[in-house]
This record gives structure tokens, C-alpha cells and sequence, in this order.
């Protein structure tokens, strides 16, 4: 059984998908282990608000986050700036609770990383800011110590997102295939059925394609093919009138004369025994037999010549 090009092109589009699906999730995972390797080797996870805090901020040593680019911010339960050195993106003395949630809730919105912890002891927050250069944040977490039904419901919501994504990913394949495989074989069916109008005798079809690549070439090669067999069967059917005309009209010509010459020869070797006059008769009427036959011949070829069926 004969296999279609566009099966084909659908089967490699499909084999495609998959190797997608399987590179997106290797992408995925070396992400992730990407993301959790150099996070070991950054300044802002060097240097964590954690490590540094102290119950009395006058104690607190920033010399290294200075160093190494960074700065310091505590701000006292009043939401007030205490103390500051280094890199400074708050630009305030005195926030407003708004402002401060906004730091909070959004930072990473801005291109610094802020690492922020409370201290109860002392009522204040310690902010280390670093320069984020490029943000790399990708990592699947699992904690066991979270709820149950926040896990399921977290799971649900990533594998629904997956589902999604291998749906979507295989209708815009498929979708893709088909447009594919049609731009080949659209084009191979108008050719095929050229071809097939040349092979029934249809020597004026030509074929248009609307295309401007390779297939352009092969139509143009057909429709030179195509022209050239329709001049050289134009050019025979001319040439096998031009001999039938000629064959009838020598035909017509000769009929005549060689009637006369049959007829005086008879008349003659009636009269006068003559071996010569015989030969004479004999040969007109051969001549004349052949001529008729040469016309017979002539309208058999003629394209108006018909038969007609005669009941004996």
C-alpha cells in the first residue's frame, strides 16, 4: 500500500514533538540544577541578612557586603532609617507603611536582590541589598513540612499547566505539519495531474503553481515539455495532411489519364492483334487499381472518413 507524503511529513512532525517535549523537560531540569549550583557561588547568598544580624545593629559588620558591592538598610519599628551604608536604593529617611510593604512585596520587581530579617530582639528589619546582574531564579521546590492540601493543590495546578502546554504544543505541530506537507504536495498534485491530461493526449495543459522556489522550476520544465510535445504532434498532424492531401491529389490526377489510356488500349487490342497493346491494357488497368486503392486509403486516413455498420 502506497504511503502519503503528508502521513510522512505528519509522522516526522510528530517524532519532532516528542523530541521537543523531551528537550523542554531536560531544559527544565538542568535549570533547575543549574540554578541551585550557582546559587552557592553568588554574593547575595554569601552574604545573607541572617549570617550578619545582630541584636544591637552598632555591632553589625557590613564591611564585606561594602566590599564585595553591596550595602545595608535597618529600619526601626517606625519604619525610620537608622542606619545605611553601601548601596543605597531607598533613597528615604522615613518610609510609610505603604512604602515599606512595597519593599517588601516587590523587590523583585527592581534589579537588586534584598535579603530581609526581622530582628525581635531589637525591633528592626536588616535589608541587604546586592546588584541583581542577571536574575536567575528557576528551581521546583518540594517541601514535606508544607500542607497536604496545598501540595495536592499546587500539583494539580503544574500538571494541568503541562497538559496544557503538550496540548497546545501538539496542535500547533499538527497544525504546522499540515501547512508543511500541503506547500509539497498541493504543488506534486497539480503537476500529477498535468502529467496525466499529457498522458490522455491533452497536449495544450499547462500548470500554474503560484510559487516561487524549486517547484517553479519543475513547472516550468513541465509546461516547456508540454509545449514542445504539442508543437512537434502539431507539427506531425500538419506534415500527415500535407502527404494525404498529396496522395489524393496525385491520386485524382493520374485517375483520369490512365481511365483514357485503359480505355483506347482496349479499344485498340480488339482491333489489332498486338502483343504490345495487351501489355498496354494490362498495365492501365494494374495502375488504375492501385490509384483506387491509394484513394481508398487516403479517405481512410482523412479525419472526416466515418464507417457506418451494414447488415448483410
Amino acid at each position: 500500500m502506497r504511503k502519503r507524503l503528508s502521513n510522512t511529513f505528519l509522522g516526522y512532525f510528530w517524532i519532532t514533538f516528542a523530541l521537543t517535549v523531551f528537550s523542554t523537560l531536560l531544559a527544565f531540569v538542568l535549570l533547575s540544577v543549574a540554578s541551585r549550583w550557582i546559587a552557592g557561588e553568588l554574593a547575595k547568598n554569601r552574604y545573607s541578612a541572617r549570617s550578619v544580624i545582630q541584636a544591637d545593629y552598632r555591632k553589625i559588620d557590613a564591611s564585606e557586603i561594602v566590599a564585595n558591592g553591596g550595602g545595608v538598610q535597618i529600619i526601626d519599628k517606625n519604619y525610620t532609617v537608622i542606619y545605611s551604608v553601601g548601596i543605597d536604593t531607598i533613597h528615604k529617611n522615613q518610609l510609610t507603611v505603604e512604602e515599606f510593604t512595597e519593599l517588601l512585596t516587590e523587590s523583585k520587581n527592581k534589579p537588586y536582590h534584598y535579603d530581609i530579617e526581622y530582628e525581635p530582639t531589637g525591633e528592626f528589619w536588616l535589608i541587604v541589598t546586592f546588584p541583581t546582574s542577571i536574575r536567575f531564579d528557576f528551581a521546583l521546590v518540594y517541601n514535606k513540612e508544607a500542607s497536604r492540601s496545598d501540595f495536592y493543590r499546587s500539583l494539580s495546578v503544574l500538571i494541568g499547566v503541562g497538559l496544557f502546554y503538550l496540548v497546545l504544543l501538539s496542535v500547533i505541530s499538527y497544525i504546522y505539519a499540515r501547512l508543511t506537507s500541503s506547500q509539497i504536495t498541493v504543488p506534486l498534485k497539480k503537476l500529477t495531474q498535468g502529467t496525466l491530461s499529457l498522458r490522455e493526449g491533452d497536449y495544450s495543459a499547462r500548470v500554474d503553481l503560484h510559487l516561487k522556489n524549486e517547484f517553479k522550476d519543475l513547472q516550468d520544465t513541465f509546461n516547456e515539455m508540454a509545449a514542445r510535445i504539442e508543437e512537434e504532434i502539431t507539427l506531425r498532424k500538419l506534415a500527415e495532411e500535407n502527404r494525404r492531401r498529396l496522395i489524393l491529389d496525385i491520386s485524382h490526377d493520374l485517375k483520369n489519364p490512365l481511365t483514357s489510356i485503359g480505355g483506347y488500349a482496349e479499344v485498340l487490342k480488339d482491333k489489332y492483334d498486338i502483343p504490345e497493346l495487351q501489355a498496354i491494357y494490362q498495365n492501365s488497368r494494374r495502375a488504375s487499381f492501385m490509384l483506387n486503392e491509394l484513394f481508398e486509403l487516403s479517405q481512410i486516413d482523412s479525419p472526416d472518413f466515418t464507417l457506418k455498420k451494414v447488415k448483410t
